[in-house]
């Protein structure tokens, strides 16, 4: 839902600013068919299991890796000096997606 939204920006942008358009090859992020591939032959069992369940611990390692290093990238003395409010709106929004994560898994166990 992100991709359509901030191709939508760029391409506004780029209007009201008189550029050209840029190419849809030079926009459109390369991972995306491979990651699509990958998911594909799995689904179709083409990824033999033992693959398949150490690539699946891998990709959640790399994702707490990534998380930690957004983490560390927030520095929370400029967040206070845009705002409270600021620093109000992201944690209410968190712990309204927590709280709806929550529920979904407890519903779907």
């Amino acid at each position: 839902m992100l991709a359509p939204l901030l191709l939508r920006n760029h391409e506004t942008a780029a209007r009201i600013a008189g550029k050209p358009r840029l190419a849809f090859a030079k926009v459109f992020p390369w991972f995306i068919p491979a990651f699509l591939t990958a998911a594909l032959a799995n689904n179709l069992g083409l990824v033999p299991l033992s693959v398949s369940s150490l690539t699946s611990d891998l990709s959640r390692t790399l994702f707490v890796v990534a998380m930690c290093g957004l983490g560390l990238s927030v520095d929370l003395r400029r967040m206070l000096t845009v705002g409270p409010r600021l620093v109000l709106g992201i944690t209410s929004c968190l712990a309204v997606l927590s709280v709806f994560s929550f529920l979904l898994a407890r519903s779907l166990a």
